[in-house]
């Protein structure tokens, strides 16, 4: 699923930029919130029973092309970290301290498909609405204790009942300083829902796996169109013109 899902943005990517739509390329640096309901001190045998809904760091990159006056695509591919166990009793992966027993450490990869409405307010100044699908890849990378011998069961419950697959939405605050029209200062804010909750029969809250994201980036602009084809024409021929006035 999520090596078809790189294909296809890769893909979409790749077209945008030939038809001259692919408007920028975005990077932004945030915090992402995990919820984790699961979380108690301990267990009546004093083992851990999960950590506190982490707060993690995020670094993305977007590549927005257009749809229209108001609206882009903008296929989107975020990085985070976290540690995840099998809790006891519970069959169930989640975040853990990183003094838990049994544990690995996961790269998270958030692959964003999402449509963005534009809204200007004034000169520079732009309000967004974002909708998309969201689709969460975990690679284990560290382990300690026996986890990777639960690794199996750990990835069972992660990408059993398409546990990877989020409805976003969101919103963008866009502002462009006067004196660098290429720039765009973006404040976003996602939130990525737990929709598989609707048939994994386990009678979680809706806190639980839910996922809210803030960041802030920079938006780099492609020239305009007219910018572009002016700077791939060719220079004039200085020699041939002079040889034509010498004739």
């Amino acid at each position: 699923m999520s090596r078809i899902t790189v294909i296809c943005i890769v893909v979409l990517i790749f077209a945008a930029g030939v038809a001259g739509a692919l408007e920028s390329v975005d990077a932004y640096s945030g915090l992402l919130w995990i919820g984790n309901p699961t979380f108690a001190p301990a267990s009546s045998d004093g083992a851990p029973t999960g950590a506190p809904s982490p707060i993690l760091n995020t670094y993305s990159i977007a590549f927005p092309f257009r749809m229209g006056r108001l609206f882009r695509f903008a296929p989107e591919l975020g990085l985070f970290g976290t540690q995840y166990g099998l809790i006891p009793g519970f069959s169930k992966t989640v975040p853990v301290e990183r003094e838990y027993a049994d544990a690995i450490w996961f790269l998270g990869a958030l692959v964003d498909l999402d449509v963005w409405l534009n809204i200007p307010l004034s000169a520079g100044v732009d309000l967004g609405f974002q909708l998309g699908a969201t689709f969460l890849g975990r690679i284990p990378v560290v382990g300690w204790g026996d986890g990777w011998n639960r690794l199996g069961e750990m990835a069972g419950y992660l990408y059993g009942q398409a546990r990877y697959l989020y409805p976003s939405a969101g919103m963008t605050f866009d502002w462009r300083p006067e004196r660098y029209d290429r720039l765009v200062v973006v404040l976003k804010a996602t939130t990525y829902l737990p929709i598989f909750h609707a048939w994994d029969e386990e009678e979680s809250t809706f806190v639980d796996q839910l996922m809210v994201s803030v960041s802030i980036g920079l938006r780099v602009l492609r020239p305009p169109p007219a910018e572009r084809s002016a700077a791939d024409a060719p220079a004039p021929d200085s020699t041939g013109a002079a040889a034509s006035t010498d004739g």
